[in-house]
Formats: C-alpha cells, sequence, structure tokens
C-alpha cells in the first residue's frame, strides 16, 4: 500500500481498506480520490458510480488460507476470533462455520454480494464491537452463491482486469502496475519484491489431511489462481 501511495498523486489514494470504513465517507468526497485499494471485491465500482480500471493479486489458495487462519487468531477485533483462537488448523477447516472464509475466497470476491451498501450508509452503526462486520458479511453473503455462478463469473470478471498477478512474482507485478500508473518525477525505476507471503515455507510442514481439506474447498481458487500465472508477466495493453 505504501508502494502505491508513493506514486499516485497527494491525496489521490483513498485511505478506506474495508467497506466499514469506505461508508463513513460521504459521497461528495470520494469523488476526490481516483485511487482505491482494498477489500471491496466488484462491488465499489457500483458504489462510487464509476467502471474503474482494476488490478488484482492473488495467492495460491493453501498460502491464503493458512494466512487467513492465523490473520483471524490474533486479530481479536476480527468477527470470528473468539471461535478461531482456540482452534488448530485442522479443526478450522473442518468447521463449517469458518467455511465462508476458506471456500473459494478469492473467486468469490469477483462476484457481486448484492448488499446495498449505500442504505448501509446512511444507517451505520459504527459501535466497536461491530468492527468489521460489515467487510465480513460482504464476503460471507457470497458465500451463498453455486460454485458454477461464481466460477463462470470469476473468470469473466478476471478476464477483465488490467494487470493480474500473483503473490510468486511480487516485484514483477509492481513493474506491471507502475507502467498504467502516471510517472511522478524524482521516483526510482526500482520496485520492492519482497516476500509478501511469509508463512509459505509452513506449509511443507502440514499435513496430507489437512492440505487435502484446503484443495477440497478451493477448487475454483486454484483454477483461478492458474489463470493469473498464465497472465503473470504479460505485458500490459
Amino acid at each position: 500500500m505504501r508502494w502505491l501511495a508513493e506514486r499516485v498523486e497527494p491525496g489521490a489514494l483513498c485511505p478506506a481498506r474495508i467497506w466499514d470504513q469506505l461508508i463513513q465517507f460521504e459521497i461528495e468526497d470520494l469523488a476526490g480520490f481516483s485511487v482505491y485499494a482494498g477489500h471491496f471485491g466488484v462491488d465499489l465500482g457500483d458504489y462510487i458510480g464509476a467502471a474503474p480500471t482494476t488490478i488484482t493479486m492473488l495467492r495460491d489458495p493453501r498460502e491464503r488460507t493458512l494466512s487467513h487462519y492465523l490473520h483471524v487468531k490474533r486479530d481479536i477485533h476480527h468477527p470470528c476470533h473468539a471461535r478461531v483462537v482456540g482452534q488448530s488448523l485442522e479443526q478450522f477447516l473442518q468447521d463449517k462455520q469458518n467455511w465462508p472464509m476458506i471456500e473459494n475466497f478469492q473467486a468469490r470476491y469477483m462476484v457481486r454480494s448484492g448488499l446495498d451498501m449505500h442504505g448501509f450508509r446512511k444507517r451505520y452503526d459504527g459501535a466497536p464491537e461491530k468492527s468489521s462486520k460489515l467487510s465480513t458479511t460482504s464476503e460471507d453473503i457470497r458465500y451463498l452463491y453455486d460454485k458454477t455462478y461464481v466460477r463462470d463469473t470469476a473468470m469473466e470478471t478476471i478476464a477483465q482486469c488490467r494487470v493480474v498477478g500473483t503473490t510468486a512474482h511480487v516485484g514483477r507485478f509492481l513493474e506491471r502496475v507502475a507502467a498504467i500508473l502516471p510517472e511522478r518525477p524524482g521516483l526510482a525505476p526500482s520496485v520492492p519484491a519482497e516476500n509478501i507471503a511469509p508463512n509459505r515455507d509452513a506449509l511443507g510442514s502440514l499435513g496430507a489431511t489437512v492440505l487435502d481439506l484446503i484443495d477440497q474447498l478451493t477448487t475454483i481458487d486454484q483454477a483461478l489462481h492458474e489463470t493469473a500465472r498464465d497472465r503473470d508477466g504479460m505485458p500490459v495493453t
């Protein structure tokens, strides 16, 4: 996020990262932002009344699931923290209450939720105990879509993205993003390439049962990730 903020005009990047933050902005104030980065999914364009140029970076589904599990365990403000904090990874995967956080999670972000975000903006309750709940609800409601619809829609959406990359080649992805951003004087031409998936090595220590559980729940995400790998490194058109 810091890399992106450095490469756009000051004030161009919206500071909101999740829906609970975004809906607290007045609509007229959002008009001052030209760049959005966060967990909004394809609902964002409808909300801001525009057809944004979209870029996306996908993670290996196994890595992403492990990362999500660890995030919920350590984030005391996450709505599912109380349930997940005492669970092993295998228990997390076996608990069907957790499946909305696992099953084809990345593909579902490429499907409209159907939530009336403008309606929530007018009546949103920002009580601390409800922190992040709107964001997780927008994720959970997509869990109700049948898998054929999710797969077909996600494939259509990723085909429309201007830049697609994977966390396996972060530097290459950022170079391609930089190619479509307006140049700013004084910026170094290089981009950071540090590993943003620090849990990758931990996958090697996971048993076959755990990996099989993840694979069973992420078949569409796996196909989507393969598509992203095929496009990773292709010239931006």
